[in-house]
């Protein structure tokens, strides 16, 4: 999709700068206890040239009352999102992500794909997704798993996304997009890629309901 700012932002309601997320309203948490580890990974999920390795962490509830250092909370969604400056293997970024009791970022919706890519994309211009795997060789989201083990069928619906190049489940397992202010054409247009590549990526990390 290639589209301007101004009809990007009056669809999907962006804004400009870091600082969006100060005119959002306050937030009571986020869902993710109801979305994350809801759909397993298939048996044969693995990232091939990362020695067999798959996401397996759960976020721990109760321990996400703020957002970490460096991270920009997003009210209206109750979620904190963390850029990392420097390139990381698919791998060692989910860990990173892990480290703060969160994920990599796996858009679920439009809305949100265009405030992430807006407004966290800083640096470089590829970033990896929480995407992991399909159950074949497909370039559609709800084919593919990720490394919150959501329900892809949903998000699917409300995303309006689809991989430029099919993820296989153990091969070229991982997506990457890009920002909003490199190349729009990228932002719902997913690369895959061999999961040891250094990308940059973002974080999300889910604040507790309160």
């Amino acid at each position: 999709q290639s589209t301007g700012s101004s009809g990007i932002n009056a669809e999907y309601g962006g804004t400009n700068g870091a600082g969006a997320a100060a005119g959002d309203e306050n937030t009571a948490g986020t869902d993710w206890q109801k979305r994350y580890y809801k759909v397993q990974l298939h048996g044969n999920c693995r990232a091939r040239h990362l020695g067999g390795w798959k996401p397996t962490y759960k976020v721990k509830a109760g321990q996400n009352n703020s957002c970490p250092k460096g991270a920009v909370l997003w009210a209206k969604r109750g979620t904190c999102y963390y850029e990392h400056p420097h390139d990381k293997n698919y791998r060692d970024a989910e860990q990173h992500c892990n480290s703060m009791n969160g994920h990599l970022f796996v858009p679920n919706d439009a809305h949100e794909m265009i405030w992430v890519t807006q407004n966290m994309y800083n640096h470089g211009d590829w970033h990896w997704l929480g995407f992991f795997c399909s159950n074949g060789n497909s370039h559609e989201v709800r084919d593919s798993r990720t490394v919150t083990r959501e329900d892809t069928r949903k998000i699917h619906e409300k995303l309006n996304a689809r991989g430029a190049h099919p993820i296989h489940h153990d091969n070229q397992a991982c997506w990457m997009n890009q920002g909003y202010n490199r190349d729009r054409n990228w932002i719902f247009r997913f690369h895959h890629q061999h999961c040891h590549e250094g990308r940059r990526y973002v974080c999300e990390i889910p604040l507790d309901p309160q």
